[in-house]
Formats: structure tokens, C-alpha cells, sequence
């Protein structure tokens, strides 16, 4: 009996120590896993232009915090379709605050058309700890006018048809102001 009741305070000491652990994880299915909290500050970007192909393209960034944090690092990774300097690519202040962010200037420049991203992360010490932050920044890279102007005033290769005229359809009441709709000639299948 005295060997039962010790086998049944063993097994519920036991319980009693698994149970938290478990309750935990049942209680926050989904949740993000243990790591590094997400930091207290927002990063900001404004560009300068729209991003067009082979002009230097001036993005001011910012980090701003909601409390004081020290020793920022910002890290900064673009696609093959941008070209970013070398020293871009790791900004540094000693510190920031609520009235006084961390502000940093930098030129990538287009090398390819179409969609391209610079991923940024930042990260700072906030009460001796390092928390981090990322974003990224999607920008959608045109032809220059000068390259378009060439498409347009190009004659059309031996046996190829001319390019129809694009016009402009009629704009909808529910349309935007920068909303254009435009109307492309239809092709029969050969």
C-alpha cells in the first residue's frame, strides 16, 4: 500500500511538472517560436522618383524608435536587378530616439526592368538586448523615356506588322483620376 501511495506522488509530482510545459504549447498553437523579440521600432523609406532603368535612384531610410535604443545596425540585400555599393550595405548609428531618429541616405540603381525588392533589416540594442526588425521594400522598375521613345519611333523589322496606335478608352465615374484604360487591337489565331 505505502508502495502505492509513493508511485502515485511520483507520477503526479511528475504530471505537475510536464503539465505547464504542455498547457503552453497547447495554448499557443501557431505563435511565433522562442527567438528574438520583434524591436520596439519602425523602419521608414521615401524615394526620391519612381524607379526607372539605369538612373540612380536616391531612397532616404529611417529608423524610429518608440523608446531609446543604441548601436543600430541596418543590413541591406537587393535583387540581380539592383545594383547597391558596397557600403551601403551595413549602416550604422550609435543611437536613436522618439525625437531624434536614425536617418540614412542611399542610391541603388536599376539594372534590369520589373519587379525588384531590397530587403532591409534593422537591429538594436534595446535594455542591453538585441531585438530586430525587417522590411522590404518592392519597387517596380520601368523603362527609361528615352528607351521608350526609341520603342515607339522604331520602324518594324522585315515582314513584321507596324504597332498599332494605343489610345486611351474612355475614363469609368468610379475610375480614379491615374486610372487609364487602354484598348489593344485584337489578332486573329494563324
Amino acid at each position: 500500500m505505502l508502495r502505492r501511495l509513493g508511485l502515485a506522488a511520483l507520477i503526479g509530482a511528475g504530471a505537475a511538472l510536464i503539465a505547464p510545459g504542455a498547457a503552453a504549447q497547447r495554448t499557443a498553437p501557431g505563435a511565433a517560436a522562442a527567438g528574438k523579440p520583434v524591436a520596439p521600432f519602425e523602419i521608414e523609406y521615401d524615394l526620391s522618383a519612381a524607379p526607372t532603368l539605369g538612373v540612380p535612384l536616391e531612397i532616404a531610410l529611417a529608423v524610429r524608435p518608440r523608446a531609446p535604443v543604441d548601436a543600430i545596425e541596418l543590413t541591406l540585400s537587393a535583387d540581380d536587378g539592383l545594383s547597391l555599393d558596397a557600403s551601403d550595405e551595413l549602416l550604422t548609428a550609435p543611437s536613436a530616439s522618439p525625437d531624434s531618429p536614425a536617418e540614412w541616405r542611399i542610391a541603388v540603381l536599376p539594372v534590369s526592368e520589373g519587379p525588384q525588392r531590397l530587403r532591409v533589416y534593422a537591429e538594436a540594442s534595446v535594455d542591453g538586448e538585441r531585438q530586430g526588425r525587417s522590411i522590404v521594400i518592392s519597387l517596380r522598375v520601368g523603362a527609361s523615356t528615352d528607351t521608350a521613345s526609341r520603342a515607339k519611333t522604331a520602324s518594324p523589322a522585315k515582314g513584321e506588322a507596324a504597332p498599332a496606335a494605343v489610345e486611351p478608352g474612355p475614363h469609368s465615374e468610379r475610375a480614379s483620376d491615374s486610372e487609364r484604360v487602354i484598348r489593344l487591337p485584337s489578332t486573329s489565331p494563324r
